[in-house]
């Protein structure tokens, strides 16, 4: 009880420790509990500090420039991006946010090819975009039971499991659709 009580009073003043023992055995002992706990703490923190670095590495990691879009491996159209990589080859394009055009099952990509808007939307395979292509009336002016009131004439194309339309006149956005994707399937 005497010892746990100089162990206790043992206390650090400016990196060496005072004891308050006179016996040097006390001492020893004593020494060698606060040099275990020393060994024990550093052990115990620096494995948590190690750890709390390594996160912090990883979440600076993600910080700076925004993640790339998925690039294409060249080849024919068959999706998004491919049909991007094609576009850019000819024109100007510019990713201008998503879309939603009723009737159609899956949310779209707004692009704008020389400067006018382009829908271009992508299924999971060729047979789902098939499928939804189907329900799209030759005149485009109905898709499955939506009527749908178009500003301009509408162009649609399909190539692989994407459809692409455009609703509008401009020669030049309807040369490099027809140029990338064929002739239209549906539209005026």
């Amino acid at each position: 009880m005497i010892v746990a009580a100089r162990q206790i009073a043992a206390c650090h003043l400016t990196g060496t420790e005072k004891y308050l023992s006179t016996s040097k055995e006390e001492n020893e002992f004593v020494e060698a509990n606060s040099t275990r706990r020393r060994e024990v703490y550093m052990m115990k923190y620096s494995g948590f500090l190690g750890i709390l670095i390594l996160l912090m590495l990883a979440g600076f990691a993600g910080c700076g420039e925004p993640p790339a879009p998925p690039t294409s491996h060249g080849g024919p159209i068959r999706d998004y991006v491919s049909l991007i990589d094609h576009l850019r080859a000819s024109t100007t394009v510019v990713p201008a946010g998503s879309v939603n055009q009723p009737g159609l099952s899956v949310t779209g990509y707004l692009i704008k090819v020389n400067g006018e808007d382009v829908q271009v939307y992508e299924y999971a395979d060729e047979d789902a975009a098939n499928t939804e292509a189907s329900h799209i009336s030759p005149d485009g002016g109905t898709i499955g039971t939506t009527m749908v009131d178009w500003v301009a004439p509408p162009h649609f194309f399909k190539k692989g499991r994407i459809i692409v339309l455009y609703v509008g006149t401009t020669p030049s956005v309807l040369q490099v659709l027809r140029m990338n994707l064929g002739p239209q399937f549906a539209g005026r």
